[in-house]
């Protein structure tokens, strides 16, 4: 599993070398939101699994 996540976690920053600043305000919006938005959390998890499928 953990293996898996490096393998994600390199292949968001590759793909969004330019996004970077996107990314971190996505990821500080969801810890601000908590548990208050469970769809923008289980939206980012849906993501990551669609990038380690391709």
């Amino acid at each position: 599993m953990t293996m898996l996540m490096m393998m994600v976690m390199t292949m968001m920053m590759m793909m969004m070398r330019n996004g970077t600043l996107k990314l971190r305000q996505i990821s500080s919006n969801i810890l601000i939101d908590g548990g208050m938005n469970w769809t923008r959390i289980i939206n980012v998890k849906h993501w990551a699994d669609a990038i380690v499928r391709i």
